[in-house]
């Protein structure tokens, strides 16, 4: 694929990936062109480069009861009907119909901690891009698209319903949060009677997922994407909770200068949106206790969520979307084996 459009001024093509502090809703209309050779919805292990030993296999699609009849050879004993044997001492069965249709909730992170970007784009950037093309390919496999998108002091839920319109629903209300958080400004975010951004953040995050446990339904697919910027005890909680009855991907939205500083010693202007102050850099010792804050940071969110048995993928700001989706869920494999799961 070499097409590339151009729509708002800007020119959409899979090698360029997320540019800017915002992001139009043209542009994330033009992503359906790159997004039909990958499948997040498929019933398959997920390759990632961040993997563990653990191993887990998507539900697969929901599942709806259907009728209750005579045991037959092949039954399987988990779906026997016990109530309707004991009261006709006959061993009965339940059957199912399989859904045709599996219910995707897409959680966009647009709150103020990812109004973030060093060179290419800024993190909400990349977290509304990369969730734009994952609900084009859910489209393309017929899946009901909706989700949760949340800022520090709103979020917007949407019922996971069929078609192109729920797409671009969806994609409108994104397009609006990410306008929303620019035209705000961090000034306004971060006055000094509101809380810090990482509890700001944090009390965001929980709420979006405490609201899923209102609207979803047994054998959804979960989709998040954030910079989990105060992962706690309280997310850990209500990602297992999710866990139970539905398959759950997170996706890592972060930025080059937040694993690693700037190479060349010296002094940085740096602001929150209100103060601007200096960021020194003057030794290794400073660098390397950077690094492993953003390290430890990451550690601690992929081991939580390795023992749940939830994926990690990260996507840099500098990452083409496109190709690291292509890589972790495409369609085509030349080796299957390859298969490796969080």
């Amino acid at each position: 694929m070499t097409e590339n459009l151009n729509l708002a001024g800007s020119t959409i093509s899979p090698g360029t990936g997320p540019k800017g502090p915002s992001i139009s809703l043209e542009q994330m209309i033009a992503l359906e062109t790159f997004s039909t050779g990958f499948e997040p919805s498929a019933q398959r292990k997920i390759l990632s480069s961040m993997s563990g030993g653990h191993q887990s296999r998507f539900r697969g699609r929901g599942m709806d009861f259907n009728e209750v009849r005579a045991y037959q050879a092949g039954d399987e004993i988990k779906n026997i009907d016990w109530r309707v044997t004991a009261r006709t001492n006959k061993v009965h069965t339940k059957l199912f119909t399989e859904e045709k249709e599996r219910p995707v909730f897409i959680v966009a992170d647009q709150s103020a901690s990812l109004a973030f970007g060093s060179k290419t784009a800024f993190k909400s950037v990349t977290a509304a891009y990369t969730a734009a093309l994952l609900a084009w390919s859910c489209n393309h496999s017929g899946d009901r698209v909706g989700g949760i998108i949340f800022s520090d002091n709103a979020h917007r839920e949407l019922k996971p319903r069929e078609g192109k319109k729920s797409i671009l629903r969806y994609l409108k209300t994104l397009s609006e949060f990410n306008k929303g958080l620019i035209k705000q400004g961090l000034a306004q975010q971060l006055t000094q009677d509101q809380m810090s951004p990482s509890l700001a953040s944090n009390t965001a995050l929980d709420k979006a997922l405490s609201s899923l446990h209102r609207v979803i339904r047994p054998g959804s697919l979960i989709l998040i994407l954030s910079d989990f910027a105060a992962f706690n005890q309280q997310t850990i909680n209500n990602l297992r909770l999710l866990n139970r009855h539905n398959d759950l991907i997170s996706f890592f939205v972060y930025d080059p200068l937040e694993k690693s500083p700037p190479k060349k010693r010296g002094a940085y202007p740096v602001s929150d949106g209100i103060n601007c102050g200096t960021w020194n850099i003057q030794s290794n010792l400073q660098n390397q206790s950077y690094q492993e804050h953003f390290l430890n940071h990451h550690l601690e969110i992929k081991s939580a969520l390795l023992k749940l048995g939830i994926p990690l993928i990260d996507i840099c700001t500098e990452d083409q979307p496109v190709a690291i989706l292509n890589e972790t869920f495409g369609k085509k494999r030349k080796n299957k084996k390859r298969w490796l799961c969080e």
